[in-house]
């Protein structure tokens, strides 16, 4: 059937050619109208985030009365991996984990049905928000900075926001940076007393003064009139006009008389500077299919037509993190591997073959990427960094099928008769190779698909462009190619006739057979007559390269450190940490990042503008206190927190550093910077932990133990437990040479005051909730409304003034209202008692937990973090066993290796069996299979000495560049046995066929070989931070084809001639027990 279709394509050009027209509109098609463009790709949530807010609760509060209710009545759902809760001032998060394959928006309609049937949550919560949390996909953000005041820093940010969502393919817009808008009601208690007042009477007559009431309808003659009641107060000027009560003397006491009402912003300072000016951050991202490219476009449009214009003096607009500018990147980096990949197959090609075959062999590569983008939508695939890549690898190896077929057309067609008819033959000769080699290659993709987590859902995307651009390549080279190529003229031209551009080529041509004739072939002759000697020779060399590689020479680590493009300094002061303080304590760091800046400036030479100025490695610099990641670069944000500070730097990308004048900056690592700056920081008096980031695409800490208690007979005694046993764990971890920023989750203990009634006052009526109602209300502040203005919802609160609020005096000396009429000091009717309060409380599995960190220096030879994992875990083990109910488990990287690990085991087993079933198939042999897959451990080696020669660690992405590289490397020597058995078949000896196999099969073996490696070049030394993710990848396949490649050239030829002897071996030995007498051998 395959020879069939062949041939009918190959005598019908028209059909070959419209196929190949079809293939390419579906491509362009997929591209321009359903292919959405991305940075990193969109993954699939598997959480079910259930959040609640309850205003001025402790997170005790929050745990018992909140958390546990909700962990109780979602526990027994099917579909759930774990349940990881958060309790902190104010607010909880509880994250239900989706089991693998279970459809969360499913269990979101689960968990939201069991959270409304709760009828035990405390009275004052916020309706509970029940969701599938989905991260902000940002493609560019926005720096708004200069001189201005906050309040007018925030209205230019709202103003921008809400111009960027009204751009039409503009659809998500936030803002961060600064605070909530709040208007705040103060009263002082003297003035309540003055007018028999208390402060949740004035909250009330806020509230009241909100009327928006239906009225029904007026059915009049000439229509019908709808009836609406509506007063609500909007502004400073409407709240102070408010009436609070009515006087005496018929006059009303407005809320101005009593009350300094101010229109402002929250009392959590928080506060983001840019490059030394306070600042505010708007994210634009990218949601369902929108292009990431096309949104940057709008923006950038927009800044510079309308914004930047009208912009006040002093103030100014940058883009930070501009995510499609790194799109743009590595579209020029495909285009530049493309080209490179193609000009080196046409040369190659060109020169060894003839230049015609060579162009519609490389028409290929656009042909095959056109089907591949034609598919992607189906896969739920985008173009992002990491299917660029998947492409980029992938190119060397598309032209192998049709290289193969060429060759044998271009054979045919030299021996002369019409070039249909070499099309026709060369095609069905290697039909059956071609396409198993190519079902043997996509097989070998299929481990990548096998990883769990958000790792796995990176690399997945691989892939899935690989194999359908393996699968259109067999197309174009089984179907179009014999079309095009059947109008080549036939024989060899006598050379006299030939120009000087085809002279050099025959030159060429000629030149590599005269080497395999006179050099090959005599090598061969002499390895098949001492073939036990030469496998031998092969396997010690092998032997001697991976006992080189483990003995601690090559560099092992499970993911490789890359160093990212920003460097981050975190600091956390103890809980209560006053703002003033923690901008304080910063200000060392931001100095000292700084200085770190002027250090790492030299001359540079500016490509664009040809000018030679000086500049720095370090770009822009952010700073934040109050809060850590709000300009998005890292993880969640958070705000509000006056113990948080953070400092981010912008690293120059490292492709952009080749135009410095001294040469020196291109060595810079993100991490040596990072190390250098925490050293310049050095101690920071009051810190309780200072941590740094320098590198990306590490999903968990490398050292992670996760210790889990539940509930003892009070919370302090869990929680102490789990304490002491990481400050033992953390004790032990300080040994290792290698560890840094070891710390725990375990937020220390901040003051907390607990009023206590006394007899007296139970006598007079009074409650705890009473007292609990009027502190609150004091302090914390009654909300009396939430009033919409534009897109901001603003809190209207109502509490005491700031200058009684501040000590403990005033908590002291608070009046509090009695059942019976007056008031008394509080401190008269109860008992201060002071005690510790937990800023957060961290869940797992209905179990209070803790996590014990550690970063490592994956540098430093020395350090073998699954030996640190080994050696930990009976002492951990033993610490965990000291308290009783505690359970432990190792969590981060190390998690994560098990994993990975368990899915390379499963995808070795997959690829290994996927092709000998390939192999199998094709020579109808059960022992054949195993001739071609000899190669691979030797191609194994060729990959290992790849990472020695690079200097580059070998890690898990190596290794499943290793299973991907053992699909490769067989198709040489698949070809190279099919053609020994087919003129075995025509009856030729063994030993002649071995020998002409060899020789025929020389030059598409070294032309394929040498253009994956050609191909997969550009990715090896691809200076990009986000090609690190693939680099060790590419060096796997590409050295280990090449080095595989002069191994299947020789140690194939002289597998076969042994598996013929141990054949011969068993049957004369099978013969001499049956008394058969045996037949004569073919040599």
């Amino acid at each position: 059937m395959i020879n069939s279709m062949i041939a009918w394509f190959a005598r019908n050009s028209v059909a070959a050619n419209l196929l190949m027209v079809f293939i390419i509109l579906m491509g362009i098609n997929g591209i321009i109208n359903r292919l959405p463009v991305e940075v990193f790709p969109m993954f699939t949530p598997d959480e079910v985030e259930v959040r609640v807010y309850y205003r001025g609760a402790t997170p005790e509060q929050m745990e018992e009365s909140i958390v546990i209710p909700v962990e109780n009545i979602v526990a027994d759902l099917p579909g759930i991996e774990e349940i990881k809760s958060t309790a902190s001032e104010g607010r909880c998060t509880i994250e239900i984990e989706a089991e693998n394959g279970y459809d969360p928006r499913v269990l979101l309609e689960d968990v939201k049905s069991r959270v409304d049937s709760l009828n035990s949550l405390p009275d004052g919560i916020e309706q509970p928000i029940v969701r599938v949390e989905e991260s902000l996909h940002e493609v560019v953000t926005l720096i708004i900075y200069g001189k201005m005041s906050e309040y007018d820093l925030r209205k230019l940010g709202e103003r921008i926001r809400d111009e960027a969502g009204r751009l039409e393919g503009i659809s998500r817009v936030e803002m961060r940076g600064l605070r909530n808008y709040e208007i705040n009601i103060e009263v002082s208690e003297t003035i309540l007393q003055e007018h028999g007042l208390t402060l949740q009477q004035v909250a009330e007559a806020v509230r009241n003064s909100a009327v928006d009431l239906p009225g029904g309808v007026i059915k009049a003659r000439n229509g019908e009139v709808l009836v609406r009641t509506e007063g609500r107060a909007f502004t400073k000027a409407d709240f102070e006009k408010i009436i609070i009560k009515a006087r005496p003397n018929g006059s009303h006491l407005t809320l101005s008389e009593i009350a300094n009402v101010t229109d402002a912003f929250e009392e959590e300072e928080v506060v983001m500077r840019y490059n030394g000016k306070r600042c505010a951050v708007v994210h634009v991202a990218r949601t369902g299919d929108q292009n990431a490219l096309k949104i940057e476009g709008i923006i950038q449009k927009y800044l510079d037509e309308q914004l930047k214009p009208g912009l006040p003096e002093g103030v100014s607009v940058d883009i930070w993190n501009n995510r499609a500018d790194i799109i743009n990147k590595r579209l020029v980096t495909l285009n530049d591997s493309a080209f490179v990949g193609i000009a080196a197959i046409i040369i190659l090609l060109g020169l060894f073959l003839r230049p015609a075959v060579a162009f519609w062999v490389s028409l290929g590569v656009p042909i095959a990427f056109m089907g591949a983008f034609s598919l992607m939508p189906y896969f739920g695939v985008t173009i992002n960094l990491l299917t660029l890549y998947g492409f980029i690898l992938v190119l060397g190896i598309l032209v192998d099928d049709a290289i193969v077929t060429g060759e044998r057309i271009h054979a045919y067609q030299q021996r002369g008769g019409t070039g249909l008819d070499g099309a026709i033959k060369g095609a069905q000769e290697v039909a059956t190779p071609v396409i198993f080699g190519v079902l043997t290659t996509a097989i070998a993709f299929v481990p990548l698909l096998l990883v769990e987590g958000r790792r796995g859902q990176m690399f997945e995307q691989i892939p899935f462009v690989v194999i359908p651009c393996l699968l259109f390549s067999l197309v174009e080279s089984k179907l179009i190619l014999p079309a095009h190529l059947s109008h080549l003229s036939t024989g060899k031209p006598p050379r006299n006739r030939l120009s000087a551009l085809a002279r050099i080529q025959r030159a060429c041509a000629d030149g590599m057979e005269w080497f395999v004739e006179k050099a090959y072939r005599p090598v061969l002759g002499l390895a098949s007559t001492n073939r036990y000697v030469t496998l031998s020779i092969f396997a010690g060399v092998a032997l001697i390269i991976c006992s080189y590689s483990f003995s601690g020479r090559l560099k092992m680590t499970f993911f490789p450190p890359i160093d990212s493009e920003y460097a981050t300094a975190r600091l956390v002061m103890p809980q209560g940490t006053a703002y003033e303080v923690t901008e304080k304590k910063l200000q060392k760091m931001i100095d000292k990042a700084y200085a770190l800046k002027e250090s790492y400036t030299g001359k540079y030479n500016d490509p664009i503008t040809g000018k030679t100025t000086n500049q720095s490695v370090i770009g822009d610099i952010i700073t934040t206190i109050g809060g850590q990641n709000i300009a998005g670069v890292r993880g969640r944000a958070s705000s509000g927190v006056a113990n948080l500070g953070e400092v981010q730097m912008q690293l120059m990308a490292p492709e952009d550093r080749i135009y410095f004048e001294d040469k020196k900056f291109l060595e810079i690592k993100t991490r040596e910077l990072v190390k250098e700056w925490r050293t310049n920081i050095g101690i920071i008096q009051g810190a309780q932990e200072i941590t740094t980031k320098a590198v990306i695409g590490r999903t968990r800490d490398p050292i992670a133990i996760k210790l889990a208690m539940p509930a003892q007979d009070t919370s302090e005694e869990t929680t102490e437990a789990l304490s002491k046993v990481s400050d033992q764990i953390q004790t032990e971890l300080e040994q290792y040479q290698g560890l840094f920023d070891i710390h725990d989750t375990f937020e220390r203990t901040k003051e907390e005051v607990r009023p206590t009634l006394n007899e007296d006052a139970m006598q007079r009526g009074l409650t705890r909730a009473m007292i609990g109602r009027q502190v609150q209300g004091g302090f914390f502040g009654h909300e009396a409304q939430r009033i919409q203005r534009g897109q901001n919802e603003v809190r209207v609160m109502v509490r005491y003034p700031v200058e009684e609020r501040e000590s403990m005096a005033s908590l002291e000396n608070m009046q509090i209202r009695l059942p019976e009429g007056g008031t008394t000091p509080l401190t008269a009717v109860a008992k201060l008692e002071m005690t510790d309060s937990y800023p957060s409380i961290r869940r797992s599995d209905l179990a209070r937990t803790l996590y014990v960190l550690a970063d490592a220096d994956k540098d430093n030879a020395a350090l073998d973090l699954e030996k640190v994992r080994k050696d930990l875990e009976p002492k951990v083990a033993k610490l965990a066993a000291s308290q009783p109910g505690m359970s432990y488990s190792f969590d981060g990287e190390g998690r994560e290796r098990k994993e990975s690990m368990d899915a390379l085991k499963i995808g070795g087993i997959i690829v290994l069996l996927g092709i000998y079933a390939m192999l199998a198939i094709p020579f109808k042999s059960y022992s054949q299979p195993l001739i071609v897959m000899a190669i691979i451990p030797f191609s194994i080696t060729g990959a290992l000495l790849g990472h020695i020669i690079v200097d580059i660690p070998f890690s898990v992405m190596s290794a499943f560049g290793m299973l991907a590289m053992a699909g490769v490397v067989v198709n040489d020597s698949l070809v190279m046995v099919h053609y020994i058995n087919m003129k075995r078949d025509e009856g030729m000896s063994l030993t002649q066929a071995v020998s002409q196999a060899g020789g025929a099969r020389f030059r598409p073996i070294i032309l394929t070989s040498l253009t994956t490696f050609c191909g997969i070049l550009p990715t090896m030394f691809e200076k990009s931070t986000q090609a690190q993710f693939v680099v060790p990848m590419g060096i796997s396949l590409a050295w280990g084809v090449l080095f595989a490649t002069f191994i299947t050239l020789i140690l194939v030829p002289i597998c076969y001639l042994i598996l013929e002897d141990l054949k011969g071996g068993l049957s004369r030995y099978w013969n001499w027990q049956t008394g058969r007498k045996p037949e004569p051998a073919s040599l």
